[in-house]
């Protein structure tokens, strides 16, 4: 902290300039991801796993333009943001194992994060997609066909395991405002997604020590 405060005043920048100058110099050198995967590790050495899945989900971001991108002429009255695509699996304990962050234009079915050996409950969104773990993803109808009983039951029960993969979500968006980011560029939205994912590790972390 204290060199980045004499940088900033060494070279004259704003707090929105060394901001975007540190997220431009963390996603060249990817250290976000080490850094997020190594606090993870210690949390989760220090808790005990009754039993092994993970729930993956994905979920919209939108990024602003800026003000470094400034439109002319017809363009400046439909001046539009970039959206990005966060894709979180979860745990048991609701602790964010991996993460990714990609285009809004790559499907969800295309991201596979889920851990080798493990089962990983998903939505229906990614029926028949790959997946490198013990694939536990919703029934999905096919057009003009419904869904046989058993298939309806097997999507109810993956449905109320699921529902603990969108705490981080909801956590995220009320607590981090975390549904739109003032920064461009998804590696920079990627950046931000690490460290918003670290807190909220953290945050979880010290909950589950209070109550355990």
């Amino acid at each position: 902290m204290v060199k980045i405060l004499l940088l900033q005043l060494w070279y004259k920048l704003s707090d929105p300039q060394i901001e975007r100058k540190i997220r431009d110099r963390i996603s060249k050198t990817g250290k976000g991801r080490s850094v997020f995967n190594e606090i993870r590790d210690q949390i989760m050495a220090k808790r005990i796993r009754i039993r092994k899945g993970t729930m993956q989900d994905a979920s919209f971001i939108e990024a602003d333009n800026g003000d470094y991108w400034k439109p002319k002429g017809n363009k400046s009255k439909t001046r539009r943001s970039i959206s990005a695509t966060r894709h979180i699996p979860v745990n048991e304990i609701k602790i964010i194992e991996k993460l990714a962050v990609t285009s809004a234009s790559v499907h969800n079915s295309q991201i596979d994060l889920p851990i080798p050996g493990i089962v990983c409950y998903r939505h229906k969104r990614y029926f028949c997609s790959p997946c490198r773990g013990i694939d536990a993803t919703m029934d999905r109808s096919a057009k003009g066909h419904k869904l046989p009983v058993q298939s309806v039951r097997r999507n109810l029960c993956i449905s109320r395991i699921r529902s603990m993969v969108e705490h981080p979500y909801a956590f995220c968006k009320r607590m981090f405002q975390f549904s739109h980011v003032m920064i461009t560029t998804v590696q920079r939205v990627r950046v931000k997604t690490y460290f918003t994912a670290m807190c909220y590790n953290l945050m979880r972390a010290r909950f589950l020590d209070r109550i355990g």
